[in-house]
């Protein structure tokens, strides 16, 4: 009779782990992504973005995306300091570009996932859980602009003075 129980308890257990998944992420949908990199600009999407990265184990990716954005920072806030006119057109193609690059890349991502690995269960993350990230993307944002019109300004009195 142990002998019967056991077989059936090691058949249970059996059946327990070919229905668990490989693998549980949890992300935020690539439509937030981009939605966030609309509104609040391409820093706050790509923050999210990264995370999401690291989570799906795409360190590289991450990093590549992460040092383009704040590459980009540089040009950006020189031209909005000294041309705002094509600064506001230049932050308003920024953003519609981030939107749709984040967007379909975080789709292209996850679903390259799915056939990587079949087993892997996708969690949805709520939107709003990603305000953390998007406000460390805009400070970094802001502090690196801060300091860029510092040294542009203190640039220009070298200048006047020589």
């Amino acid at each position: 009779m142990t002998d019967n129980g056991g077989k059936a308890a090691v058949r249970v257990a059996a059946m327990d782990i070919e229905q668990q998944p490989a693998r549980v992420v949890h992300v935020w949908t690539p439509l937030a992504v981009g939605v966030y990199a609309l509104l609040l600009h391409y820093p706050s999407g790509v923050a999210l973005a990264v995370r999401n990265w690291f989570v799906l184990d795409r360190r590289r990716d991450a990093a590549i995306h992460l040092v383009a954005a704040l590459m980009l920072t540089v040009p950006f806030v020189v031209v909005i300091t000294l041309i705002p006119r094509i600064g506001t057109i230049v932050n308003l193609v920024l953003r519609v570009a981030a939107f749709s690059y984040l967007k379909a890349r975080q789709k292209s991502d996850l679903e390259d996932l799915q056939l990587a690995e079949p087993g892997t269960v996708i969690v949805y993350r709520r939107w709003y859980t990603g305000c953390g990230w998007v406000v460390l993307g805009l400070s970094i944002f802001i502090l690196m602009a801060a300091s860029i019109k510092l040294v542009a300004m203190i640039v220009a009195k070298l200048a006047i003075a020589n």
